[in-house]
């Protein structure tokens, strides 16, 4: 298996042929020997949470947040967020998963914290993350909180830019023993 991704961003490539991901930044929250699980931080949709909360759990939220696409998979609501005590997963870097419905209703009623709501996930089997990343599908980026919780619209240009210049840097010598005459 290739290296551990839980708390890094994926980026997809234009290599990557399924339309679910494209141009999306995934916040991986787990991967192991058993797949991988991750969240689209870049699809909004127009979902309200206080309209969701209100129709699936009977309950108010004082967020008025947007509710995100995190992937094709169905699964339960979930927030991504920074309060330890109420993970499910640890993601790693202070980030944590919830989805039990206790702490969604917790964390949609604390406007002041830094959390974002998801419907769905994305998911991979043993070994499938690995097979779309050995033909250059995903490009691998670290992820800082300020980044996840941070202006979705703009975040997929300047990884992709950050990552660039990451490889462009690994492969020119910061002071190449060239004469600036030459060029």
């Amino acid at each position: 298996m290739t290296q551990l991704m839980n708390g890094k961003f994926l980026l997809a490539s234009p290599y990557l042929p399924d339309s679910n991901f494209q141009r999306t930044v995934v916040f991986m929250v787990k991967h192991d020997v058993d797949g991988a699980l991750g969240l689209i931080l870049t699809r909004p949709s127009d979902l309200q949470l206080q309209q969701l909360l209100e129709s699936t759990m009977g309950s108010t939220a004082l967020r008025e947040d947007l509710v995100y696409l995190g992937g094709p998979v169905e699964g339960p609501l979930c927030a991504l967020h920074e309060d330890a005590n109420l993970a499910d997963l640890d993601c790693e870097g202070g980030l944590f998963v919830s989805s039990e419905q206790e702490s969604i209703i917790l964390l949609a009623n604390r406007p002041q914290a830094r959390v974002r709501f998801f419907a769905g996930y994305s998911g991979w089997g043993p070994g499938q993350l690995e097979a779309e990343l050995q033909y250059g599908g995903w490009l691998i980026c670290d992820a800082t909180a300020d980044e996840v919780f941070g202006d979705f619209e703009p975040l997929w240009e300047s990884l992709v830019k950050r990552v660039g210049r990451s490889i462009i840097g690994e492969a020119v010598p910061s002071a190449p023993d060239v004469d600036s005459q030459m060029n």
